[in-house]
């Protein structure tokens, strides 16, 4: 039968149900399937259309209810009515996740109006049977009368092996608290090492040829990431790079249009400062197939991060301009903020800057950004009030670090994220996140900027603070 190998999927989501969306995009990029995240409020009925009748995606999902709560407008700062007719200009084909979960019956929330996340709300022969349904409402929408009605059993072992590892705890942290050692990178390490394994034996035991591409790829993910768990670790890479690089080759050779195969082998290098060429030429090759779609963003990223490695900056600005053009992300406003910090344009750079704010308001307000954002928040933050200091405005300086220090004290403190996230293991993860955030730059310039407002006695606080640390 000639199906169509599914390669591309949007997953919209109504913020209040963010752990959702994050465990079905995780489960779509441990299969090699390309994922891109809109937030329906922020969204209006243009961008809504366009987004429906784009042929980047093979297939739709929403995360969310189709009709929300007087408590969940209020967060959302939408009403109800324009939150119905946000979802009436949904793609008809739209699988609705909420559909999905209603035979397990109605699930308590951690927070209100904040739901326990899945992998926490049912077993895990629930979650499995659960995944593999959605992935066949999936195809059904990608595939249509093509459809191969035993597509989705075929896959049933990787969703097991996603379910009992918890790769989705472990994906997501490794980018929460990527690049330096904690408790959350050594977990991660050993669950995608024991992933790999299980995959591994499934291609022994032997698979069908209709999903043994996912099958293999699935594998090398796992691989990919535990590398990135033990660099992070400063441990020895698990997977030696020579071998690791070339199965990813022999992937790519298998399945000559998986564009995602051809990413993964330049991420492959990541762990490796002395490989940077040979990263860029996959990801170089990735950007020849996939042309303006949206998921070229992240492709772009990683290659500004490998040009900043080789102290190449402007051919780094231009690829994060490229990403951002792609796809807005903070991440990318950011890389290219600082730039225009460097260059002195501080208006530029502020903007910038604010731009991530601003995408990143309504998170913060109702105390649900992860811990990533949290970060961000940080660090734009201080950006900010390092350069309203470096501008002589010593008021705003004093006004942006004290709402850096107010991340620290209290947003995360407060984080409703947290407590859904990691329910009884807040507390530990909120360790592994003040350890990343250092105050003392803040601290150093509220210091001089009450000094230069005359302010003996603020100085003198935060003086002592910075002695303190």
């Amino acid at each position: 039968m000639n199906y169509k190998i599914l390669k591309s999927i949007m997953i919209i989501h109504d913020v209040i149900y963010r752990t959702d969306f994050s465990y079905l995009a995780e489960m779509f990029r441990f299969l090699g399937i390309f994922v891109c995240e809109d937030i329906l409020v922020k969204m209006d009925a243009r961008q809504l259309l366009e987004k429906s009748s784009s042929e980047d995606y093979d297939a739709f999902i929403f995360v969310g209810n189709r009709e929300i709560t007087n408590q969940e407008e209020r967060l959302l700062g939408c009403t109800a009515e324009e939150y119905a007719s946000l979802i009436g200009r949904l793609s008809p084909k739209t699988v609705y996740f909420s559909e999905c979960l209603k035979e397990y019956g109605e699930r308590s929330t951690v927070s209100d109006p904040f739901p326990r996340p899945v992998n926490k709300y049912l077993n895990k022969e629930q979650q499995k049977q659960l995944l593999v349904h959605v992935i066949d409402k999936v195809l059904e929408q990608a595939d249509g009368e093509n459809k191969d009605d035993n597509m989705a059993g075929l896959l049933e072992d990787l969703a097991e092996i996603y379910i009992q590892n918890d790769l989705m705890l472990h994906s997501m942290n490794l980018q929460y608290y990527a690049k330096l050692p904690s408790l959350a990178a050594g977990e991660a390490k050993g669950a995608f090492i024991q992933g790999y394994k299980q995959v591994r034996e499934c291609i022994i035991q032997g698979i069908s040829d209709k999903v043994c591409m996912y099958y293999r790829y699935a594998q090398l993910w796992c691989a990919v990431k535990a590398n990135n768990a033990c660099d992070y670790q400063n441990d020895i890479l698990y997977f030696p790079l020579e071998g690791l690089v070339k199965d990813c080759k022999d992937l790519c050779k298998a399945y000559d249009n998986f564009t995602n195969a051809k990413i993964l082998l330049g991420l492959s290098y990541e762990p490796s400062s002395g490989c940077g060429n040979e990263a860029l030429m996959a990801f170089k090759d990735a950007l020849q197939e996939m042309g303006e779609v949206c998921f070229a963003s992240p492709v772009y990223y990683w290659m500004g991060k490998r040009y900043e490695s080789f102290k190449k900056e402007e051919e780094a600005e231009i690829c994060y301009t490229n990403a951002n053009r792609k796809k807005e992300k903070f991440r990318n406003n950011y890389k290219l903020a600082v730039f225009k910090r460097d260059k002195k344009e501080y208006d530029n750079a502020l903007k910038l800057f604010d731009n991530i704010l601003d995408k990143l308001e309504l998170k913060l307000k109702i105390d649900f950004a992860d811990s990533l954002e949290l970060e961000y928040a940080f660090k734009v933050y201080t950006q900010e009030c390092f350069i309203y200091y470096q501008m002589g405005s010593y008021v705003d300086a004093i006004k942006m670090g004290n709402r850096a220090i107010e991340i620290i004290d209290r947003k995360i403190e407060n984080s409703k994220f947290l407590e859904v996230f990691y329910e009884d293991k807040k507390l530990v993860y909120i360790e592994i996140l003040k350890k990343r955030l250092n105050p003392k730059t803040v601290y150093r310039l509220m210091m001089e900027s009450y000094r230069n407002i005359r302010n003996k006695e603020k100085a003198d606080e935060y003086r002592q603070k910075l002695v303190d640390l």
